[in-house]
């Protein structure tokens, strides 16, 4: 039987999904070991659907071109309706480097005015 071949680092191992071997060898310089193994799943990225723009009228008091928008409620049109993931909000593609999402996406008022947009009719 051939030895599978060593991974030479381990930081930076990539692999399909499948089984990973492991041998812990004591310190001692003795020659014991230990052996198990690891399974490897690779999952596949989640889908994001494109959704419309989500659109409010101004609601006429002092904050023009500002209102509070509920992004949780296009969390199923961005899945797909697909449970078990998590969708994060941010305001900006840098916060998501950032790792700053918006503090609470049930409540976010948008911080860009748009006067294009504002304006609704009866």
């Amino acid at each position: 039987m051939t030895a599978p071949p060593l991974i030479n680092n381990p930081s930076t191992y990539e692999s399909q999904s499948g089984t990973v071997w492991i041998r812990v060898t004591d310190a001692t310089g003795a020659g014991c070991y230990s052996t198990t193994s690891v399974a490897l799943t690779v999952l596949p990225k989640p889908v994001v659907s494109t959704i419309p723009v989500y659109a409010l009228c101004d609601n006429g008091d002092a904050n023009v071109g500002y209102r509070p928008f509920d992004l949780t409620t296009r969390a199923a049109a961005l899945t797909g309706g697909v449970t078990g993931v998590t969708v994060t909000y941010y305001a900006q593609q840098a916060d998501i480097a950032a790792n700053n999402p918006i503090a609470n996406p049930a409540t976010y008022t948008n911080t860009v005015q748009d006067p294009a947009n504002h304006l609704c009719s009866a």
